[in-house]
């Protein structure tokens, strides 16, 4: 039977997002990305000659902060959650 694109690509996103560590990883890259995107926006905002876009520019970059926080955030959870999974039940006696 034939798998549509759309049920394949479920499939596959279901399976990289399943693991708590490898959720992680992509949290952390996300929240480097955000990152960079304010590094980038806080430049521009420092060459530009209009006020305007330097204003525009400053508020994209407060919003890349606060995205980036929240994906680490996130991520220090899931890595939490990971460490947490992969530590081996210890059997009670009583």
């Amino acid at each position: 039977p034939r798998v549509s694109v759309e049920r394949w690509l479920a499939r596959v996103a279901g399976a990289l997002w399943r693991s708590p560590s490898g959720a992680a990883r992509r949290m952390r890259a996300f929240a480097a990305a955000e990152e960079g995107s304010r590094l980038d926006l806080l430049r521009a905002a420092a060459l530009t000659t209009d006020p305007a876009r330097a204003a525009a520019y400053l508020h994209h970059a407060k919003d890349e902060a606060s995205h980036a926080s929240r994906f680490r955030l996130r991520a220090r959870e899931l890595a939490s959650e990971a460490r947490l999974s992969a530590t081996p039940e210890v059997p009670r006696e009583g």
